[in-house]
């Protein structure tokens, strides 16, 4: 299974019948979206680092 490049978490969806996301993405970020539109990430920030 793949992994989302912000948070490391694993991604969900076929392509096909749900788009891909990350699971920690926010629904309504690709909910509506097309299955073949994607990736669609999380916007994970780490709080911790400089930016």
């Amino acid at each position: 299974m793949d992994k989302c490049k912000y948070c490391g978490d694993d991604m969900m969806g076929d392509g096909y019948k749900l788009p891909f996301h990350c699971i920690n993405a926010l629904e309504e970020d690709w909910w509506y979206s097309a299955p073949d539109e994607g990736p669609h990430y999380c916007n994970f920030v780490d709080e911790d680092t400089d930016q």
